[in-house]
């Protein structure tokens, strides 16, 4: 057996914190309502689903898509946070991919996070005291200023 089917992703450090710099600001271009977000939480549930290739090109149609699937499968799911499913798929659709992914990101992080108030700190619902200061700057370089 070949050892590239024992392959470990490796941490790197400085890619990983030019990424969550990166998804802050991507995260900071978009607006949800929490009712929204907890629609996503819910939609984007489980396994990372988009891990994929597929949804590599368009992220955001892809979201959609799920997002319309839901609605065909349990179409009174949308009542549980008071979201119309065709505006939700609407609104990811036109995400940027770069938004798309970053949204994603959050999702996963909000499954996994212990904040009492996790939406807010993930960054997918800001609160309206919360500004662009509470984004993280991107690592400088060694001798830059």
């Amino acid at each position: 057996m070949s050892t590239i089917y024992h392959h470990r992703p490796v941490r790197h450090p400085v890619l990983d914190a030019h990424a969550v710099a990166f998804f802050a600001r991507q995260l900071a271009t978009i607006t949800l309502t929490e009712a929204q977000a907890l629609t996503l939480c819910d939609v984007f549930e489980g396994p990372v689903a988009y891990a994929d290739d597929s949804w590599l090109p368009e992220p955001g149609r892809r979201m959609a898509e799920e997002v319309q699937a839901r609605a065909a499968q349990d179409p009174h799911h949308g009542e549980r946070w008071g979201v119309h499913f065709a505006s939700l798929a609407e609104l990811c659709e036109s995400w940027h991919p770069a938004q798309a992914f970053a949204v994603l990101n959050a999702i996963d992080r909000y499954w996994i996070s212990d904040h009492d108030d996790a939406l807010c700190a993930v960054g997918l619902v800001r609160r309206p005291a919360a500004d662009m200061e509470s984004i993280p700057a991107l690592p400088q370089a060694p001798g830059t200023v």
